[in-house]
């Protein structure tokens, strides 16, 4: 069995609004025989040390909260050894297979479409994100496990689906809409129906599974206490790198996973990057690491654990492959909803308030506009505006 993990930000730009990062974790009975060199260990020669630069990691259980200043170092390799370049065509070739698995599947539901979300979402169209979404997540095997009720159309009951545990900001204490906010999107009864078709298709008699849908935001205090010990490129990876470290946890404690299993970690590139090593160490301590490629284009590891074999790849437009499409269009779809709460609550204290979407030029609009109101409310600038 080959399980896949996809990751995607929504957010790392604006100024206003959460960060939101999501993971979509699936699993998949393989019918490809070169599967079998992704079980054998692949040895590269030691890289050689180039420079070294400081970054911050988050502590014990991937608490980005909490952070220790370590170094990293920044690698060259000169040289692959054969069995390690079989190993870089089997996987390329494999993520290739799932993603046209994956698209080949949704064939009979031409109406849900899993691609990069900056492709697929059009402004005043919410539907065309949030229709694939909330179809997706009721069909996946985290919530298929329970009765689909009508509690599981609401923003509450999505954000608890999704495992989001971050504190609701000021100015969603009060927001609680039905869904889908969208008309288009269709009712919930037909977003049922949709998924109950989808979880046949994605079951384990297809041998094509989705077993969850993650996310976590990062609202703005939080990300500006995080932002003051370290870049936030290491943010991004902190985070980003906590969310797929769960998800690995838990296929390696799953019942179903044995030890010929492989895991495949997919991440666009985070912060503009080559070198993952030391990040990968820390969350994976219990991983033996190798350097597989690091280049612009591509970074690519090996880590073999106790029991399954993990391997991560860091690619521009990672957006490319479902797993980390899905996760962007969820991580845009939250960020979305959550601007649209931010933008209700202001624009309720402030008459004829235009709306933001949070990027920095309009941001500052947005700010000038609200901060009479802001100040007679006694609100301090970190609880809204992110520093970067």
């Amino acid at each position: 069995m080959m399980h896949f993990i996809g990751t995607d930000e929504a957010g790392y730009g604006p100024n206003l609004g959460p960060l939101v990062v999501s993971a979509t974790c699936w699993s998949w009975q393989s019918p490809d025989s070169s599967a079998h060199i992704l079980h054998q260990p692949h040895k590269i020669p030691t890289p050689r040390v180039v420079g070294q630069q400081p970054f911050l990691f988050a502590d014990s259980d991937c608490d980005p909260t909490v952070f220790l200043s370590m170094t990293q170092s920044k690698k060259s390799l000169k040289g692959h050894s054969l069995n390690t370049l079989q190993a870089a065509d089997a996987l390329e070739e494999l993520v290739g297979s799932f993603g046209t698995c994956v698209q080949e599947s949704l064939a009979s539901l031409a109406a849900l479409k899993i691609g990069d979300s900056k492709k697929i979402y059009r402004k005043e169209h919410l539907s065309s994100l949030e229709f694939p979404v909330l179809v997706t997540l009721l069909a996946s095997q985290s919530v298929q496990a329970h009765a689909i009720s009508e509690q599981d159309f609401s923003w509450p009951q999505l954000v608890n689906r999704l495992g989001d545990i971050a504190p609701a900001p000021f100015w969603e204490v009060d927001f609680a809409p039905g869904l889908p906010l969208d008309a288009a999107t269709g009712t919930p009864a037909e977003l049922r129906h949709t998924a109950q078709m989808l979880a046949r298709l994605w079951s384990p008699a297809t041998g094509l599974i989705l077993r969850s849908i993650n996310s976590r935001r990062v609202y703005p205090r939080e990300f500006n206490q995080m932002l003051s010990r370290g870049l936030k490129s290491d943010l991004l990876a902190e985070v980003t790198l906590g969310l797929a470290a769960n998800a690995v946890h838990k296929i390696d404690t799953s019942a179903t996973t044995d030890a010929h299993d492989t895991i495949v970690l997919l991440c666009d590139k985070l912060g503009g990057r080559n070198s993952y090593r030391d990040y990968l160490e820390h969350f994976f301590p219990d991983r033996t690491l190798t350097i597989m490629t690091e280049s612009r284009p591509l970074s690519c590891y090996q880590l073999l654990g106790p029991r399954t074999t993990l391997f991560v790849r860091f690619q521009v437009h990672g957006e490319s492959q479902p797993p980390t499409a899905l996760a962007s269009m969820v991580s845009k779809y939250v960020r979305e909803v959550s601007m649209t709460a931010f933008n209700q609550y202001w624009q309720s204290k402030v008459p004829k308030l235009a709306p933001t979407a949070g990027y920095p030029l309009d941001a500052r609009r947005f700010m000038a506009e609200i901060d009479p109101v802001r100040k007679k409310l006694a609100m301090d600038d970190a609880s809204i505006w992110r520093n970067k």
